[in-house]
């Protein structure tokens, strides 16, 4: 029910802030015209992908220290994407750096046309796929792959997010364990994943925590991740 959603909604929020309320920031206009649906499904992914990967808080917060940055979750207006240039996501439900996720406005009340864009995405294999139920929250994890690879190239290889480098030697580990351990014989994750080797991890990400049977490039994505938190180098 609606008040059964707004109660969660209420509890996610408060998940969400609770780990440093000056660091964690969700802006009042993205609670005032997102719909209440789709705001909580947002809520849920992240935490529990904070939840999984403590990195992302960890490091979040450190950036926090030396920078006096927030991470924010907000709304985009559609003039202010034009600004940053960012022609690419004119159309796109959202976008994400390491200081916050930012849903475009024109989706954010919408919850059915969200899922209608994220569907026809997944059957034109524009997107990689993923189940049905979490189409609503694969572009919110999408955009967390961007944090993560950032993250990840911080810490392990010393890089900033800039240095195509860094992604191309992700990448290249990942096919590599696709490849050898599970008879990968394709390198596309997706059309869009295919735009440079920062998308192709976001989308491979994205494959791999929304699909319930990923592929070779899903698994390896997977254990690529783990085994960096066993060798403590992400951690």
């Amino acid at each position: 029910s609606d008040k059964q959603v707004k109660a969660e909604l209420k509890n996610q929020i408060e998940i969400f802030k609770n780990r440093d309320r000056s660091v964690f920031v969700i802006e009042d206009e993205l609670i005032k015209k997102a719909h209440p649906r789709s705001l909580l499904i947002i809520l849920m992914k992240i935490n529990n992908l904070f939840k999984k990967y403590p990195v992302f808080a960890q490091k979040l917060i450190e950036n926090k220290k030396r920078r006096n940055k927030t991470f924010s979750l907000g709304l985009i207006k559609k003039g202010e994407i034009r600004d940053l240039g960012l022609r690419t996501y004119l159309n796109a439900v959202g976008y994400a750096n390491v200081y916050g996720v930012y849903i475009n406005e024109l989706y954010a009340p919408h919850f059915k046309i969200s899922l209608a864009v994220g569907k026809q995405g997944i059957n034109s294999n524009f997107h990689p796929p993923i189940e049905l139920n979490q189409i609503a929250e694969s572009w919110l994890t999408h955009e967390m792959g961007h944090v993560l690879q950032f993250l990840i190239a911080k810490i392990n290889f010393r890089k900033i997010y800039s240095d195509t480098e860094v992604a191309k030697k992700m990448k290249n580990d990942i096919i590599k364990i696709a490849k050898e351990r599970y008879r990968g014989t394709s390198e596309v994750i997706s059309e869009y994943g295919e735009t440079n080797e920062f998308e192709w991890f976001a989308e491979a990400f994205a494959h791999a925590e929304c699909c319930n049977n990923p592929n070779p490039i899903g698994l390896a994505t997977r254990d690529y991740i783990e085994e960096l938190f066993k060798k403590n180098l992400m951690f």
